[in-house]
């Protein structure tokens, strides 16, 4: 079951760090979103309903207290661990009061941050699994799911109907009934959810999408906890869903390179990939690579390599960030490999860099550097 993870940080790059260290696809968890301030942190509460809330404490102008208990407030079935640089009881116990699984200090330890997520996902599966009369009748009911959505990934609105049919039968042959609402609202949830971060990841009409998220948060007012009932209405609203990702797709004539550039800009720190690339933007592989070459003179890998590279040199000579944490902030995840890439780029390695920066420019300062924008061609 994949659970939706936001990330609440006033510095970028410590948003980025942490968001480098977590283990996604192992864990199954996905990023939401990002926030980097309390204003941000609680609407995208209120909006996301995130699952697990990963968040510093001390920020500029926040009251701790005020803002952990709004959280609380605001999502109460949310996970929450809570990251500082401060090393004092008075936060640590407030953050526990305030339902906190743990509260780790910055720098933030990977294998405990993974520890505590991996803790929160059993939680909140325990919570789901707690409704089910029989636990094998949960992992049915997570197998499902986990196929919904990777038919929903691969725009198979055949095998996606086929599946909740299946699901449907299912629960009449053989009922996953749950105890009580909570169960059914949580099912409900879940995959109602699911369909919104796949509309939001395709750029659907955000009318639609809210739309969406209205009537669903309504429905129980109109509709008795029923899971074959729940299950026809929700396949319903997922073919709605896939008819208007199929219409966008029908409505983009054309590709706007600068679009992807600037997708690129905001998104260079992140994994990026070619077929990612082409579903997001709604064409081909061949002619997304075409259309940026032919707009810009350059292959869309070397201005990600660009935008990557000229960030690195940034944290190393302006934000003093170590070596082995600069490759992580910048998306690389093969070390050797960034390595590679910077030496290729540069000339010269990380370390290099930084010292004949300090041997022979010690007041050079690249705080007004800017990562270049592709130049377009003529």
């Amino acid at each position: 079951m994949k659970y939706g993870v936001l990330v609440v940080d006033d510095e970028p790059w410590s948003r980025k760090l942490i968001i480098s260290l977590v283990r996604w696809k192992e864990l199954d968890l996905e990023l939401v979103g990002e926030a980097e301030d309390t204003i941000d942190s609680l609407a995208k509460i209120r909006n996301l309903k995130p699952s697990i809330i990963i968040t510093d404490m001390k920020m500029p102008g926040t009251n701790a207290v005020e803002y952990l208990k709004n959280i609380r407030e605001l999502h109460p079935q949310g996970q929450l661990i809570v990251v500082s640089g401060y090393n004092e009881f008075p936060y640590l116990q407030q953050a526990l009061r305030s339902g906190a699984l743990d509260y780790l200090l910055k720098p933030v330890d990977p294998e405990l941050l993974n520890t505590n997520l991996e803790t929160c996902i059993q939680h909140l599966n325990e919570n789901l699994a707690g409704g089910f009369s029989d636990p094998r009748k949960y992992q049915e009911y997570l197998w499902f799911r986990k196929k919904i959505h990777q038919e929903l990934a691969e725009l198979d609105k055949t095998a996606l109907e086929r599946s909740f049919a299946l699901f449907a039968h299912h629960f009449k042959s053989r009922p996953i009934l749950p105890k009580d609402d909570s169960l059914y609202r949580g099912m409900k949830n879940e995959l109602v959810d699911q369909l919104l971060g796949f509309l939001d990841e395709f750029q659907v009409d955000s009318l639609l999408t809210q739309q969406i998220r209205t009537e669903w948060e309504a429905y129980d007012d109109f509709c008795p906890p029923h899971p074959q009932k729940l299950l026809a209405d929700v396949s319903q609203t997922y073919l709605v869903g896939l008819r208007a990702v199929e219409e966008a797709q029908g409505k983009r004539k054309y590709l706007d390179p600068t679009e992807v550039a600037r997708y690129l800009d905001n998104h260079f720190t992140e994994p990026i990939t070619l077929e990612g690339l082409a579903k997001l933007f709604l064409v081909t592989k061949e002619h997304l690579s075409r259309s940026f070459h032919t707009r810009f003179n350059q292959t869309l890998w070397d201005y990600l390599i660009q935008q990557r590279m000229e960030y690195a040199k940034i944290l190393l000579l302006k934000k003093g960030v170590s070596i082995k944490e600069v490759p992580l902030l910048c998306g690389y995840s093969d070390l050797p490999y960034f390595y590679r890439v910077f030496k290729k780029y540069f000339g010269t390695t990380p370390a290099r860099l930084v010292n004949e920066e300090n041997q022979h420019s010690p007041k050079h300062d690249v705080k007004n550097q800017h990562i270049a924008q592709p130049r377009p061609e003529g």
